[in-house]
């Protein structure tokens, strides 16, 4: 029975590398809420992209929301609680502050439901860096904005 669990374990640890592996060459981390027992669980890549330390910082709900910039903080609240509430998965582009370096950064979040018997017990997702696209896509479109005053 030992060696079965050791190798268990095993494959369980190459499984975890892989997936930090893959979530560092994708940009992409992933979290996790259990609403029953009120735990927060955020992936190496997530904890990087919030600029934080995975083995010092265990989040809460109410400071994950917090690391949003207080113009998006009503907006993740919002989505949040209607995933908890009534299960609407959402998907959106945010941007929080990074603990690290104070630098508001954009990323793409998306939540889904959990449910036992009809309650939403746990809600999960994934938390992508998108900075940089963002910034070259809000810069196209000033550049469009511009051509087109111009043009008129």
């Amino acid at each position: 029975l030992r060696d079965e669990v050791a190798q268990l374990q095993r494959t369980l640890e190459e499984k975890e590398r892989l997936i930090d592996q893959i979530s560092q060459a994708a940009n992409v981390g992933h979290w996790e809420v259990d609403l029953e027992s009120s735990t927060v669980f955020w992936s190496k890549k997530t904890h990087e992209l919030h600029g934080t330390d995975p083995g010092t910082y265990t989040p809460n709900v109410k400071e994950g929301i917090n690391f949003y910039t207080p113009d998006h903080q009503p907006v993740i609240t919002k989505y949040f609680s209607q995933l908890c509430t009534s299960g609407v998965p959402f998907d959106v582009e945010l941007q929080v502050v990074r603990r690290d370096t104070g630098v508001a950064h954009w990323v793409r979040v998306t939540g889904l439901p959990v449910t036992r018997k009809g309650k939403v017990v746990k809600v999960y997702g994934i938390f992508q860096d998108i900075h940089q696209e963002k910034l070259i896509a809000l810069e196209r479109n000033e550049l469009d904005e511009k051509l087109r005053l111009i043009l008129e």
